[in-house]
């Protein structure tokens, strides 16, 4: 081969060889770049990957929290209804599995819109969260204390030891609740009523159990306040009996279906009549002769109590004053008086007016109360009291000698009448505790100059009996039995005619 062509050939395959070098160097760098390219790519890739569960977290953090915050009452941090149902609803799946016995309550705070109309709506606030604050510190970790609303509080305790327990725990919350509490440096003190409903005994689903918490503390509410009930089955339909007579009681016309028995009450030594006590009945359609005890408090519930108290204040001024034309003198006249009335700020203006205008000795009026109205705090009633003694009026205490009246409350109340309460009449023949309280009754009266009079004398013995203990007023079948006001005056007239 010619050295020429051989050379040629060479710088050909070298050019050939340079440009395949540099051509796989491109491609490597390219593919390099690439690579790099790539990675970057899959880092940001990674990194937005990060960013966004990141952001799922937050996500579902906040969907929680707002879930929670749902859940729990705004104003006291308790946990809402849907949290007490729910861990109801657990409660009784662990306690039919382990037969175990547990309860809930259903508790209001009495009289609480009191505190709402005197201080304000924060102060109010501010007594909710300290009740709050307090009933947790009452309870175990295992137990639930829950807000539904306004004034409304729901308990669960699981893991009781039997049902009595419950009557325990719910003493120990209104225990709680005799303590003061401090707003703003002012002591106030609350009361509370409980409703009491016990697995299996009283319901043994969600609904059952809360309703009838709810009817026990209706029936709490119905004996005072201040107190627990168990739920007891006939409560279901005493409830239903009273959605029927709040309806009723809240017909205007209602005050015509009323029918007032009075009776007398006498001096035993010489039988003059000193008063005569005004009996209030209700005849109702559908459940016949109702005496004022039992639809009292439905009247406060449903707001009517204030009309149909100024309307039997009205009838007792009128009949006392038809009374006297007829020649009968009774000294005065007595009637039922609630804590709603003595709430009501134009009250003793109303009484006023009615004493003016029938032409009436305010001392021949005499308002009736009983030891339930002093379940309230004193101070609620103090003042009106205080305004109807001004006025000239008198005020008698009924079924003195039960219930829980402080002793420390009659220093700051002017009573002029005990009235003993005739289930100790009847057994101070027969038991010598009675009798003792009756005699500390008489007694008490007459160290604050007042009044003993003892209620339901049946016979010759009891009569004895008082008048030995130097109490000589008296009321009961002995001395005459219920009467209307016509049955009254026909009485009368036949007396001064055997007179004449």
């Amino acid at each position: 081969m010619d050295v020429g062509v051989e050379m040629s050939i060479i710088m050909l395959v070298t050019v050939v060889s340079v440009i395949l070098l540099s051509l796989a160097g491109f491609i490597f760098l390219l593919f390099n770049k690439i690579r790099q390219q790539q990675q970057q790519l899959q880092r940001q890739l990674q990194s937005q990957a990060e960013a966004y569960s990141s952001q799922e977290v937050e996500i579902m953090r906040l969907k929680q929290e707002i879930v929670e915050k749902s859940l729990i009452d705004p104003l006291t941090e308790l946990p809402d209804r849907q949290v007490f149902e729910d861990r109801l609803a657990l409660t009784l799946l662990q306690s039919e599995r382990y037969q175990q016995i547990f309860c809930i309550m259903s508790m209001d705070i009495d009289h609480f819109h009191i505190i709402n109309e005197a201080l304000s709506l924060e102060a109010g606030d501010q007594i909710l969260r300290a009740v709050a604050k307090r009933l947790q510190e009452s309870i175990r970790q295992i137990d639930t204390v829950s807000r539904i609303g306004g004034n409304e509080f729901l308990f669960l305790f699981p893991q009781i030891m039997k049902p009595e327990t419950a009557g325990y725990i719910a003493r120990r919350v209104l225990d709680d609740f005799a303590r003061p509490f401090y707003i703003d440096e002012q002591e106030i003190y609350l009361t509370a009523s409980l409703g009491i409903a016990v697995f299996p005994l009283d319901g043994k689903d969600v609904t059952t159990l809360i309703r009838n918490a709810n009817s026990a503390l209706r029936q709490a509410k119905t004996q005072g306040r201040n107190n627990y009930q168990f739920y007891r089955p006939e409560i279901q339909a005493l409830s239903k009996r009273d959605l029927i007579l709040d309806a009723s009681l809240r017909q205007e016309s209602v005050c015509q279906e009323f029918i007032l028995y009075y009776q007398p009450e006498v001096h035993a030594d010489t039988h003059r009549i000193t008063c005569m006590v005004t009996l209030p009945y209700w005849q109702h359609p559908e459940f016949g002769l109702l005496p004022f005890n039992d639809f009292s408090q439905l009247a406060e519930f449903s707001g009517r109590i204030n009309a149909i108290g100024e309307w039997l204040i009205r009838m007792a001024c009128q009949q006392l004053v038809i009374w006297r034309e007829h020649k009968f003198f009774p000294s005065a006249i007595s009637v039922p008086l609630s804590l709603k009335q003595l709430e009501n700020p134009h009250f003793v203006h109303t009484v006023a007016a009615m004493l003016q205008e029938y032409r009436l000795d305010p001392e021949s009026l005499i308002f009736a109360i009983t030891n339930t109205i002093f379940n309230t705090k004193i101070e609620r009633i103090e003042k009106m009291l205080s305004m109807l003694k001004h006025l000239g009026t008198r005020l008698s205490i009924n079924s003195f000698g039960t219930g829980s009246l402080s002793l420390h409350y009659l220093r700051r109340l002017s009573v002029d009448i005990f009235r003993i309460d005739p289930s100790l009449v009847k057994e101070m023949l027969k038991s010598h505790e009675s009798e003792s309280i009756v005699r500390m009754v008489v007694a008490l009266a007459n160290s604050l100059n007042a009044t003993a009079v003892a209620e339901g004398v049946e016979n010759l013995d009891q009569r004895n009996l008082l008048l030995s203990m130097n109490c000589k007023m008296m009321q009961g079948p002995l001395f005459g039995k219920p009467m209307t006001a016509q049955e009254v005056t026909t009485k009368t007239m036949q007396e001064i005619a055997e007179k004449a």
